[in-house]
């Protein structure tokens, strides 16, 4: 069967995805290790696929103490070395398509790697496009609204610049979110009860592996906002113990074995279902790595006597 129609369109705004771009330079900029990179540099990665950025040693130095500046290439394949006091140009950094990013960014690096598959999630939902009647339909969808909700909030989250407001309604969407999600995952367990206790046609368990994936789906993307909320609000601590959670959660619901035979019942075979699992398993690792590689900036809100 096809996938069912299960989700959102939002269009698209130049002026927000731009003060995006600019966030998520700002998130990256605060792991940098002897490395800058520029705001278009950031979503030439995040839309585009991971980039080697090459650096010698020498300007890697001047980068360090001052001398040396990047001034950002008007194509954005190449960032261009300047001397910090006379302007003079010193060197092009070419920007490579390859598998990894250079280990000069240290964990920004990482970083880079989260945004990856934080949006992967998102775009997975957004590509989903249901219509708005269809999510306030019953009160299975309202929980779906819910995340759709605090997506946008999220969003005016990172266009308010008062650190005020913005942590305000930060910690508003968290508490939200958190919520919705786990009356999603609580959902998500009623259904996998379902399918496995009852005994369905094959058409009604087209259905019923549909509206798994469905659930999963959104699942996903409140573990996205809640990934985010946290990351913005700097507090990576609670953001590793919401990981092991989330995980433990999952799996407690729904294996792997379970997750195969639910894609049967698609005609694809690209596996939707174990597919969405894993994106959740690969973003858990990816941010857990980001934590290990930076363990001074993430304790360094944590005094001790």
């Amino acid at each position: 069967m096809e996938i069912m129609q299960a989700g959102i369109r939002v269009p698209k705004n130049q002026l927000v995805e731009k003060v995006k771009e600019l966030h998520f330079s700002e998130k990256i900029v605060k792991h940098l290790n002897g490395a800058i990179v520029t705001s278009g540099t950031v979503m030439e990665i995040i839309n585009k696929g991971e980039y080697v950025l090459d650096i010698p040693p020498e300007i890697l130095k001047g980068l360090k103490n001052g001398t040396y500046r990047f001034v950002s290439g008007k194509d954005g394949v190449y960032a261009q070395i300047a001397d910090k006091k006379s302007g003079e140009f010193v060197k092009n950094l070419t920007l490579k398509n390859g598998t990894s990013v250079c280990s000069a960014l240290g964990p920004a690096a990482i970083v880079v790697g989260v945004m990856l598959e934080l949006k992967k999630i998102e775009d997975k939902l957004d590509d989903l496009n249901l219509k708005i009647d269809e999510v306030i339909k019953n009160f299975e969808n309202d929980r779906y609204a819910g995340v759709v909700s605090a997506k946008e909030k999220y969003e005016q989250s990172v266009l308010i610049k008062d650190p005020q407001i913005k942590k305000q309604l930060l910690v508003n969407v968290l508490n939200d979110i958190t919520t919705v999600k786990y009356q999603l995952l609580k959902q998500l367990e009623g259904k996998v009860i379902s399918y496995r206790k009852n005994r369905m046609k094959f058409g009604d368990k087209e259905k019923s592996a549909n509206d798994i994936l469905q659930n999963i789906l959104f699942i996903n993307e409140s573990f996205n906002i809640q990934v985010n909320c946290l990351s913005d609000l700097d507090e990576y601590v609670a953001l590793n113990y919401s990981l092991n959670l989330h995980k433990k959660d999952l799996e407690s619901i729904l294996t792997r074995e379970m997750a195969l035979k639910l894609d049967e019942y698609f005609q694809k075979s690209t596996n939707p279902i174990t597919e969405a699992i894993d994106d959740i398993h690969t973003l858990i690792h990816t941010i857990s790595d980001m934590i290990e590689a930076d363990p001074e900036y993430i304790l360094s809100g944590y005094v001790t006597d």
